[in-house]
Parts: C-alpha cells; sequence; structure tokens
C-alpha cells in the first residue's frame, strides 16, 4: 500500500475535523467529494489485490458516514425547526467517519487492532 494514498486519507480525516463543530455544518460543501475519494481508494485497495478486507471495510464505512453527514448538513440548511437535530446528526457522522478513516490507516500501516488486543 502506498504512502501517497495513506496521507491523502489522512488529509480527507483532518478536513473532516475542521468541519466538525457548531459552524462547521454551515461549511459541509466538500464531504460529497470526500466520500467519492474514499469509495475510489477502496476500490483501490480492492483492485491491488492486497489484503483489503478490514481496511476496504473501515473506508466503505467512512464513506457512508460522510454521506449521512452531508445529508445532515442538507437538512440543517432545508429546514430550521431540527437544526439543532440535524447539527447532532452531523457532528456523530463526522466523528465516525473520522474514527473509520482513523482505522483503516492504522489497518494499512499494520498497527495491531486495540479492541481485539482487548478480547
Amino acid at each position: 500500500m502506498s504512502t501517497e494514498l495513506r496521507d491523502r486519507l489522512r488529509e480527507i480525516q483532518d478536513a473532516l475535523g475542521v468541519v466538525d463543530g457548531p459552524e462547521g455544518v454551515e461549511r459541509a460543501g466538500d464531504l460529497g467529494a470526500h466520500a467519492e475519494a474514499i469509495e475510489r481508494y477502496a476500490a483501490e485497495l480492492t483492485a491491488e489485490g492486497e489484503e483489503p478486507g478490514e481496511a476496504a471495510e473501515r473506508l466503505t464505512g467512512a464513506a457512508k458516514a460522510v454521506r449521512r453527514a452531508a445529508k445532515a448538513a442538507e437538512r440543517y440548511r432545508v429546514n430550521p425547526l431540527t437544526r439543532d437535530f440535524s447539527q447532532g446528526r452531523f457532528a456523530l457522522a463526522t466523528g465516525q467517519a473520522r474514527v473509520r478513516l482513523g482505522g483503516a490507516i492504522d489497518v494499512l500501516d499494520g498497527v495491531p487492532d486495540a479492541a481485539a488486543d482487548a478480547s
């Protein structure tokens, strides 16, 4: 796995950290592009024939979470009555995406899974 791909994933993870927070939902315009990029990287992993299993699954989960965040941001803009709920959904989804991206990067780096060590 190339370090270039890991660096791109870290950049997306950092970008998601910037949009997290109360004012972040209003600056969430790049989420669709981030989701597409994550899905493309998951497909690259599968195409390379390396052990894509866990890393690709985590990337797919991250892409889904980013799409949920984009939907929450859209609901935030469209419906003022549910802004508090939409903001909460947005924060939860971006947090999940960041954690899943971090997990995928750890798998690609060969870092042992802490959850597996706990059992």
